[in-house]
Formats: C-alpha cells, sequence, structure tokens
C-alpha cells in the first residue's frame, strides 16, 4: 500500500509541474481505457497491490469503462478496495437465488386464518430458474 501511495504523490507532483500524465498513458491519470477490434472498450488499472486488474466485462461506450474506474478509484481513494476478483466471489457466495427465494417466501406465507399457503398451481412453481 505505501508503495502505492508513494508513486501516486510521485504523479501527482509530476502533474502538478506541467509534465502531464506519462508517455503512452493515453491522458488519462488513472488506469487504461482502449478500444477493442470488435469495437467494444475494455478498462484496466493497477491497484494498491501493484497488480493489473481488469473489468469483469467489456463496454459498450468509452464512458462505461471510464465511470467502472471511476467507481475503482473511488474506492481506493476510501480505502475499502479489494480486488475486484475476490468481490465477486464474494457477491456470489452470499447472494440469493430467485428460486431460494421464492421457496422461502412461500414456506412463510400465511393464509388469513394462520394457515400456510398452498400452491393454486403447482407446474407453476417448476418454472422458476
Amino acid at each position: 500500500m505505501a508503495c502505492y501511495v508513494v508513486r501516486m504523490l510521485r504523479e501527482t507532483k509530476a502533474s502538478e509541474a506541467g509534465h502531464g500524465p506519462a508517455k503512452g498513458s493515453g491522458g488519462r491519470g488513472f488506469g487504461r481505457v482502449r478500444q477493442e477490434r470488435s469495437g467494444r472498450w475494455s478498462a484496466a488499472y493497477t491497484g494498491p497491490d501493484m497488480q493489473l486488474h481488469r473489468a469483469p466485462l467489456t463496454f459498450e461506450y468509452k464512458d462505461g469503462a471510464i465511470a467502472w474506474l471511476n467507481g475503482e478509484r473511488k474506492l481506493i481513494d476510501l480505502d475499502v478496495w479489494t480486488p475486484p476478483e475476490e468481490r465477486a466471489v464474494t457477491k456470489k457466495t452470499t447472494g440469493q437465488t430467485f428460486g431460494e427465494f421464492a421457496d422461502d417466501w412461500l414456506a412463510n406465507r400465511r393464509t388469513r386464518r394462520g394457515e400456510p399457503l398452498k400452491a393454486r398451481h403447482p407446474g407453476r412453481l417448476s418454472t422458476l430458474p
């Protein structure tokens, strides 16, 4: 983390001196955005762990890639950043599927008399994803 902060301070001092971003960086102060052969846009940046982190998907528009980079930069500035790969795994393991939600909801629903609900169309529940 300290190396990242030192590097960012050096870049800030260089840009304040009027030197601008490093040659070949495309004019961006953080990360890189480039257009793929497909016409879509990809984004990547070097994180506090000094590893290259790529966006988990490509973007139809350049603005989408820039917005993703801005979000990552904000997480770093707030000191709550974790690698995007770790966040994706955490999100998958903590999420609830619609099928699980529907099962819980049906199991806990009661009629006005306090009886469990009965499925009106039993075949309908088998169409859940």
